[in-house]
């Protein structure tokens, strides 16, 4: 794991990121999902902040999708912008459901829906 301090002219500090062997960025200071900083007393997610660093700038209405499936990485080549939309469609086509059951009706019959309500019918 290599630490690598990712520094940009008009930033007050340099942002510290740790590459995983994933080919992952995630920040050593925080745990939190999606890994933030404050800039001007706002909070802006740090994939955003680096990717519009690196790539391109993004438009407010549209949100960081990963394509490693990591919620803590930050690597601008492992995030692309896309709708909320997209974000649930993304989520769908690679079962990513968060280990809850979205729609049920999708998976399971109106008859199987029944009998897993009241398994004694």
């Amino acid at each position: 794991m290599e630490r690598v301090f990712i520094y940009k002219e008009g930033w007050k500090r340099a942002i510290v990121v740790e590459k995983q062997d994933s080919g992952c960025w995630t920040t050593p200071s925080t745990k939190e999902k999606y890994p933030k900083v404050t800039i001007n007393g706002n909070r802006v997610l740090l994939s955003r902040l680096l990717y519009e660093a690196q790539v391109d700038k993004v438009p407010k209405e549209l949100s960081m999708l990963h394509k490693c499936d990591n919620i803590y990485c930050v690597n601008p080549d492992h995030v692309y912008p896309g709708t909320y939309y997209d974000n649930n469609w993304d989520r769908e086509n690679r079962h990513r459901l968060d280990n809850r059951n979205y729609n049920r009706s999708k998976y399971y019959s109106e008859k199987e829906m029944i009998m897993l309500r009241d398994p004694l019918l």
